[in-house]
């Protein structure tokens, strides 16, 4: 596949599925891979695709990696409020 919506699609797919089927840290792995591959084929930005990658970063505790696709999906489209998002961990690391 190259296109970025099959990728995305896919990664999405993987992170419903962790919430909604098996809660297996697998899931997110495999959404975390369709996303990296999503960014390697878009033309333009999504603000959605650094939001949900945060949300997964988030919940591996890779506080650093969502704090910075937070702040991303922010600059893309503010009314995601991924700045609250991103200061909300920074208020918990610290």
């Amino acid at each position: 596949m190259k296109d970025a919506q099959s990728w995305y699609v896919l990664g999405n797919a993987h992170l419903t599925c962790f919430f909604a089927c098996d809660e297996s840290i697998e899931q997110l792995n495999l959404a975390l891979k369709a996303y990296s591959q999503t960014e390697k084929h878009m033309t333009e930005p999504n603000p959605d695709l650094y939001f949900n990658r945060a949300t997964i970063y988030e919940y591996l505790e890779r506080y650093q990696e969502a704090g910075r696709d937070y702040m991303l999906a922010h600059q893309i489209d503010p009314s995601l409020q991924g700045d609250k998002k991103a200061d909300r961990i920074i208020d918990f690391v610290i």
